[in-house]
């Protein structure tokens, strides 16, 4: 090799987490805190422009996940403002939807790594005899 390469490795990634904002603290909420992990939707619509036709379209987006939670920030308590209250989980599991469509599927416990159906980790299972 004529000098230096940065290369990933198949299938695997670096920690990947989400955060969820509230504006007001709620014991449901907290129980989000729990140590165990918890199957969440997130549902969308995007607005795109189809340039074909001229018009603008709804495009239904849908991720699910499996999370485990890593911090809870209570936010704070001010009069008539928000209390910006926020959960933060690490993704164990996530699948994304787009237009009904399942574009990605991620599942770091069981070596699960789709794009576009293919699954880039199957040889890796099989070399493992999982």
């Amino acid at each position: 090799i004529a000098g230096e390469i940065e290369t990933g490795t198949l299938g695997h990634f670096k920690s990947m987490s989400v955060s969820l904002k509230w504006r007001t603290l709620t014991a449901d909420g907290t129980n989000l805190f729990l140590s165990s992990s918890h199957q969440v939707d997130f549902r969308g619509s995007q607005q795109v422009y189809d340039a074909g036709t001229g018009k603008y379209k709804t495009v239904p987006i849908r991720a699910s996940m499996k999370l485990n939670p890593k911090k809870l920030d209570l936010g704070s308590l001010q009069v008539s403002k928000a209390t910006d209250t926020e959960n933060e989980f690490e993704v164990l599991y996530l699948k994304l939807f787009i237009n009904g469509k399942e574009v990605l599927e991620i599942d770091k416990l069981n070596y699960i790594c789709i794009f576009n159906g293919e699954d880039i980790l199957q040889t890796v299972r099989d070399d493992l005899g999982l």
